[in-house]
């Protein structure tokens, strides 16, 4: 698979989660796809927030990929995002003293991430 195509079929999957983020937050967290924010307007505007970014990186990726230009930066900025996702999910991990589910049920979610990322970059 070429790396543009990596680009591309990522950028799709984080253009989806950013807009769900974005759009219906708390729908996300009743889908369990979110932490529960519903009643907590702050935690509704950072999961909102949390959603503009995806897909504002997810149109630069994409937009890389059909040029052909820039694919390596975006690729690592989609990486480094990937990272921070982790590490976010076991900071959270260490906070809360367990794994609760919804921790639990990012860790899959950020391996593949980052495994798809890190691939992408092989590739452009």
């Amino acid at each position: 698979m070429s790396g543009r195509l990596l680009l591309a079929l990522g950028s799709v999957f984080r253009l989806a989660v950013g807009a769900g983020y974005l759009a219906a937050p708390e729908e996300m967290a009743r889908g369990q796809l979110a932490p529960d924010i519903r009643g907590h307007p702050d935690g509704r505007m950072s999961t909102r927030g949390f959603g503009a970014l995806h897909l504002g990186i997810a149109v630069g990726t994409l937009r890389a990929a059909a040029r052909n230009r820039g694919c390596r930066e975006v690729a690592v900025l989609n990486l480094v995002c990937a990272l921070g996702d982790t590490a976010t999910t076991l900071l959270e991990r260490r906070d809360r003293g367990s794994w609760e589910p919804v921790v639990l049920g990012s860790l899959p979610v950020d391996v593949v991430d980052v495994a798809w990322w890190a691939n992408a970059l092989r590739y452009v």
